[in-house]
């Protein structure tokens, strides 16, 4: 068996090409590193707003103590939700930023997510 040149992936076998293996699209995505769109998953923006319940210094400690965000970081992303009405301060896939959400809420913040 020689290989034919036509398309790399198959031997010529007998005077005809056998094809032994198909590159398909998500192998070939996997093999340069990247995610075809249609298997790329939705990512979800994590969406703390602004309340008249909360202490400016409580929520602080919420957000380094759910992100590990650094307390500046924090400080940061609060003071934004303050002055805006609400701050982004997770983007990620489905399942966390549920988890994220329901969290602050926990916390008795007010969070939403969205679809980015």
């Amino acid at each position: 068996m020689s290989d034919c040149g036509n398309c790399g992936g198959c031997k010529e076998d007998k005077g005809g090409c056998a094809v032994l293996e198909k590159e398909t699209t998500t192998k070939k995505a996997k093999r340069e590193g990247a995610a075809p769109a249609d298997l790329k998953a939705p990512l979800y923006r994590v969406i703390l707003h602004n309340d008249d319940h909360n202490q400016f210094n409580a929520v602080v400690a919420i957000l380094v103590q759910l992100f590990h965000f650094a307390v500046e970081e924090a400080f940061k992303l609060t003071k934004e939700a303050h002055e805006q009405g609400s701050v982004c301060v997770r983007v990620e896939m489905f399942e966390p930023a549920e988890l994220h959400r329901d969290q602050l809420r926990t916390f008795g913040l007010t969070a939403t997510m969205e679809k980015e």
